[in-house]
């Protein structure tokens, strides 16, 4: 069955590179067929959790996980900020506690591109790695189907019999939680959940879109911090037309930012200030009526207003092409010293050389005051729910396997993933402190730079865990 599927899928690929050459038709409505009968979907599965913990089979919750050798291969979305993941400080950790060694097959950071190479190795009937960690270029949908066609272990019975780590992760979850994280995962047709599920809880401080400006062109233009949509534009003339970063070249940018990414969308943060609209959850509720924000005319003044941005060279083109982290922070912390962006939909986590002196120089922009009566908003963003990990059935040991993602979702695990090394980047917090968003805070981090500069202690992204406390 594989290999017919393969070889359709190579078929489909080779007509799609024939397609891309070809001068595109007009696409012609044909009449949807007619379908004897409709399959009704499962209900999703209910995965109920051990109620004591320690009445689990003995060997769950124990480390080392083997006392034998034996090797599993993790596929991973290459970071360019990681050195090197088999040298790496979180790789050697979790293999001096588990006993297992690490392997590992590397795709691109790209989530489109490696998605591709994913296709490729299953069209070309490649053996696939045991685990495909963080894939998030694989959307539900491609994941039903490679569960289906075969490619996929379908963990459902898993959680149960072989779990430790994970429930005790997941019992720090409010209970209406924890019916959406296997909810979210779980294959309609079927019932099925073929991956492993990251969770993480919004504390009331995430920004879907958020963005930051110049202080110091700020102060060089004589300008105040904007508010609105209109002090926005006039900052922005002042910032391309009056050299204020001093160089004397006329190479300043306005707005700037990469459309597929946390926090980085400078285009929704104006959306924003004349309509509501997240684009990851485009349902809005007024009264009890659910609309959505694209076929309004607020909408439609916030495209006006973005098109006079663009046409007027303050909303830079490199915004629609700039596709990785790394290309946005060569822009905001440029290699000569001397900032060339004034307003940045980023993250200073995760887009900047925090040991650049430019990094120094960008601060909060609030979001803009309504535009209309729709408007004026910071877009929330809450609870994420994704399941971007999966053990492939080329797997010879799927429980081993599984054994491994559940012990990277115990709480050590996550910070150590997230945070890097305990003790020397990061540990664990005072009793009674605060953390910045108002809540008890967990940890203290001794390094904050660690997640978003280059280094080796870490793998820079956080799947296949439940982070309640994030």
């Amino acid at each position: 069955m594989k290999k017919l599927i393969a070889l359709f899928l190579c078929l489909v690929m080779v007509l799609g590179l024939v397609a891309c050459g070809a001068k595109e038709e007009p696409k012609v409505e044909e009449p949807a067929p007619e379908v004897a009968e409709t399959k009704e979907p499962e209900a999703a599965p209910e995965v109920v959790a051990p109620e004591q913990l320690e009445e689990v089979a003995p060997e769950l919750g124990t480390l080392p996980l083997v006392t034998e050798e034996a090797t599993i291969t993790i596929g991973v979305r290459q970071s360019p900020n990681t050195e090197d993941y088999e040298t790496n400080d979180y790789t050697k950790w979790i293999e001096e506690q588990t006993g297992l060694n690490l392997d590992f097959v590397y795709f691109s950071n790209d989530k489109t591109e490696s998605t591709t190479q994913l296709n490729l190795m299953v069209a070309g009937g490649e053996k696939l790695p045991d685990i495909l960690w963080g894939m998030s270029g694989v959307d539900p949908a491609l994941m039903y189907e490679l569960g289906e066609d075969g490619y996929l272990v379908d963990l459902k019975d898993y959680f149960t019999e072989y779990g430790y780590w994970f429930w005790e992760a997941y019992n720090e979850v409010n209970e209406a939680e924890q019916k959406q994280i296997f909810q979210y995962g779980t294959d309609p047709n079927n019932g099925a959940i073929y991956g492993f599920p990251r969770y993480s809880e919004s504390k009331g401080d995430n920004c879907a879109t958020g963005a930051v400006i110049n202080a110091k062109w700020l102060e060089s233009v004589g300008a105040e911090m904007p508010t609105t949509v209109d002090e926005l534009y006039e900052v922005l003339k002042k910032f391309v037309t009056e050299d204020p970063n001093g160089n004397g070249v006329a190479d300043e940018m306005g707005l700037i930012g990469y459309e597929d990414g946390w926090r980085t969308d400078i285009v929704s943060f104006i959306i924003n200030a004349y309509v509501y609209c997240v684009d990851s959850n485009i349902y809005n509720v007024t009264d009890g009526e659910i609309w959505v924000p694209y076929n309004t005319d607020e909408y439609r003044q916030a495209l006006i207003f973005l098109n006079k941005l663009y046409q007027e060279g303050l909303l830079s083109p490199l915004f629609y092409t700039i596709t990785e982290q790394a290309e946005l922070k060569a822009l905001m912390t440029p290699a000569e010293g001397t900032a060339i962006c004034g307003v940045g939909g980023t993250s200073k986590s995760l887009h900047y050389e925090t040991d650049h002196p430019a990094a120094l120089e960008y601060v909060a922009l609030p979001p803009l005051k309504a535009a209309t009566d729709l408007g004026g908003y910071g877009a929330y963003m809450g609870n994420s729910y994704a399941y971007h990990t999966f053990i492939t059935t080329d797997c010879e040991d799927p429980v081993l396997a599984f054994k491994l993602l559940d012990f990277m979702t115990s709480q050590e695990s996550f910070l150590r993933m997230r945070y890097g090394v305990y003790g020397e980047d990061w540990d664990y917090a005072d009793e009674g402190a605060i953390s910045a968003s108002g809540t008890v805070a967990a940890i203290k981090a001794l390094d904050s730079s660690v997640y978003g500069s280059q280094n080796n202690r870490c793998w820079h992204d956080v799947r296949s865990t439940i982070m309640p406390l994030h």
